[in-house]
């Protein structure tokens, strides 16, 4: 089988995957993340601790502001509430 049926070429529902394992794998990445853009400034001691901090808490809002908005966004558009559309926009 594809994406179309041969039998009637109308579209087939693909399997989504294992919810689980897409959310385990989205915050391994969120997770990351803290370790490269705080990372970045290289010291923590001195005015760049202050400045590691803020990027800590940008990480965070940038990465739940896109899961807050993708899955509103995905709830209005498809009518259902999917964490796959949340977790992609963590990602985003």
């Amino acid at each position: 089988t594809g994406r179309f049926d041969p039998d009637t070429g109308k579209m087939v529902e693909l399997f989504g995957g294992n919810k689980t394992l897409q959310s385990l794998g989205v915050f391994i990445l969120w997770f990351g993340w803290y370790g490269f853009n705080c990372g970045s400034t290289l010291a923590i001691s001195g005015g760049a601790a202050n400045l590691a901090g803020k990027v800590a808490v940008n990480t965070t809002l940038a990465a739940a502001s896109g899961c807050i908005t993708a899955s509103i966004i995905g709830a209005v558009a498809e009518g259902i509430w999917d964490i796959s559309l949340g977790l992609n926009g963590v990602l985003a």
